[in-house]
């Protein structure tokens, strides 16, 4: 009958500890945080060339590493764009 089954199914499945952020998640947290100050477009981008450049030179690195690197060049990012706007 369709349902029963010897296999038991788990409750609750819980999402993998080591599993990195996505970027979609490290931009909402992010863009609640800086985007008075910094934009969607500018988060986003420098999300994007942090994570490769983590993929480039470290096979496996801590999911909060990414973060931690794109807090570290946001402000970096926002004054080469005022520069390159002015």
């Amino acid at each position: 009958m369709v349902g029963d089954s010897s296999f038991p199914l788990p409750d609750v499945v819980a999402p993998s500890v080591t599993a990195l952020p996505t970027d979609a998640d490290v931009t909402e947290r992010l863009l609640a945080e800086f985007e008075a100050t910094h934009g969607l477009r500018l988060v986003s981008g420098v999300i994007r060339s942090c994570r490769a450049e983590l993929r480039n030179t470290v096979a496996t690195y801590p999911p909060e590493s990414l973060e931690a690197l794109v807090r570290s060049r946001l402000p970096v990012a926002a004054l080469a764009v005022e520069a390159g706007a002015a």
